[in-house]
């Protein structure tokens, strides 16, 4: 698979929760599978909703360094600006 896929903040919030079960899971195995791959795509906005949500709204919320530890990571993916030129792009998406 070579195409793109943007990866949304609930993906990555339950990769991250611990506590999301299966969802946690099946969320670990498709972003594990985005990084061999090489083929990620995230957006600003996207982290930063992970950041707000997984160090206030998850059972057992990370710190904010953790957190910010993990953002930094995602960084090494593509990142989309959220611009009007994002909208107007021909960039293939699998969501």
């Amino acid at each position: 698979m070579t195409d793109k896929v943007f990866v949304d903040t609930n993906a990555l919030i339950y990769a991250h929760d611990l506590d999301a079960g299966m969802k946690h899971d099946r969320a670990v195995s498709i972003i594990s599978d985005l990084w061999e791959r090489e083929n990620g795509i995230i957006s600003v906005q996207v982290l930063q909703e992970f950041y707000v949500s997984a160090t206030r709204n998850i059972s057992n919320p990370l710190t904010p360094a953790s957190a910010r530890g993990i953002i930094q990571n995602y960084l090494a993916w593509h990142v989309e600006l959220n611009d009007p030129s994002a909208l107007s792009t021909n960039t293939p998406y699998v969501v």
